[in-house]
């Protein structure tokens, strides 16, 4: 056999068999019929695609357990999703080839196509495409029906866990993006309200600018310097580390995302835009323009450049969190994005940014707000870094069985 990398199957297990696909499928695809968006009755039936539901319309082609594989924008490599079991009622466009199987378990052949490298059975075109020839001619290695079901159930186990996790993940970013929009607005425990630019606010906060929130001494809100003098050509010799846009992400720093550097020297002659860890920073530009996040401590000391504004709170009045997620807010967003200019690349001033409007509420509220906030973002977090172990373990486990070094009986 070839190596991982173009076969995951080093040797046929004992007790396995090899066949092609068309030995064990009943290929359906002169079953499959597109429709054009625009054509579409809206229903309760999935609509798939190479990928999976596309729309969901009224009617159906199919009514059973099937496989389907993507016949172009899958992805091919070892340990892709190129393959998924449907099952009811479905309807099926032109860029699923549709798969019965007859001889072999239907959530057993998902897993095995996925974990295979199906690359070498590709056609590269504009977009790499499997022929419905080559898809039958792929040799499958495969044990006997008992195994393959004690194969299928673990496996499934494992995709269900990482299902649950992901509906907890898109659940609590729901939850807190409509909290945060109501905590931004409401805030806790007001009665009486008023109309600001920002929308209806309590009555009791102020009606300040972005500016307002910047701490009073110097150079506490500056955007960073043109210049492509600022980087370091050779990567041994840096010394501080640029934040560029591609390093702002909406509440999230990304420090190793295209890392640049400037030399020490340089870093002294532009160190009034020199930004440190628990500072914000603020894109003018691509969007979303006016994204905001706060700068870790990855490293001692950053240097802003051009398109990002470096914006050091004054702790005595605001904090830092709070100002970081309404600065992200819907709301605050599209103020920014109307005082920005530009059709292909939208793009906000420095002098606008800082004149758009904010609000202060008092300062315990805001940090109040802030951390009934963060503790949402502190479980999404949690929730992610599971579903990252649980895709690791279901590597490990595809690895494992579909190869055959593990039996299970």
């Amino acid at each position: 056999m070839t190596p991982e990398n173009d076969n995951p199957i080093e040797a046929v297990p004992e007790g396995w068999s090899i066949r092609q696909i068309s030995d064990l499928c009943e290929n359906l695809d002169n079953l499959r019929r597109p429709i054009t968006r625009s054509k579409r009755v809206p229903g309760s039936i999935p609509y798939y695609g190479a990928n999976g539901i596309q729309d969901y319309v009224s009617g159906y082609l199919f009514d059973e357990e099937l496989v389907l594989v993507a016949e172009d924008c899958g992805d091919y490599k070892h340990f892709g999703k190129t393959a998924y079991v449907i099952r009811g009622k479905a309807w099926v466009n032109n860029h699923a080839h549709i798969l019965r199987c007859k001889k072999i378990n239907s959530v057993f052949l998902k897993e095995m196509l996925n974990y295979m490298n199906l690359t070498q059975h590709i056609n590269m075109g504009s977009r790499g495409k499997l022929n419905k020839a080559d898809l039958e001619k792929i040799p499958i290695q495969f044990p006997s029906a008992s195994e393959q079901q004690k194969i299928a159930e673990i496996l499934t186990t494992a995709d269900e866990e990482i299902e649950l996790t992901e509906r907890i993940i898109q659940e609590t970013e729901l939850v807190k993006r409509g909290l945060n929009n109501k905590l931004m607005t409401q805030g806790m425990g007001h009665d009486n309200y008023k109309e600001t630019e920002l929308g209806r606010v309590p009555e009791s906060w102020k009606e300040v600018n972005l500016e307002a929130v910047a701490a009073k001494e110097k150079n506490s809100f500056v955007d960073g310097p043109f210049g492509s003098d600022l980087k370091v050509s050779d990567y041994t010799a840096y010394g501080v580390q640029l934040i560029q846009l591609q390093n702002i992400g909406d509440g999230i720093f990304y420090p190793f995302s295209d890392q640049k550097y400037t030399s020490e020297q340089k870093f002294e002659q532009l160190i009034r835009h020199a930004v440190y860890p628990g500072e914000l920073v603020i894109s003018k530009m691509a969007e979303p323009i006016a994204r905001c996040c706060m700068v870790d401590s990855t490293q001692t000391k950053y240097l802003a450049v051009a398109d990002c504004v470096k914006l050091k709170v004054d702790k005595s009045r605001y904090d830092p969190l709070f100002v970081m997620l309404l600065i992200n807010s819907s709301k605050f967003r599209r103020l920014a994005y109307s005082r920005g200019t530009g059709t292909t690349r939208r793009r906000i001033g420095l002098t606008e940014l800082k004149g758009l409007p904010f609000i202060e509420p008092p300062l315990e509220e805001q940090k109040e707000i802030s951390h009934t906030l963060t503790l949402l973002d502190n479980k999404i977090a949690a929730e992610k870094m599971k579903m990252t172990h649980l895709e690791t373990l279901k590597k490990g486990l595809m690895r494992d069985l579909l190869s055959g070094k593990v039996r299970v009986s």
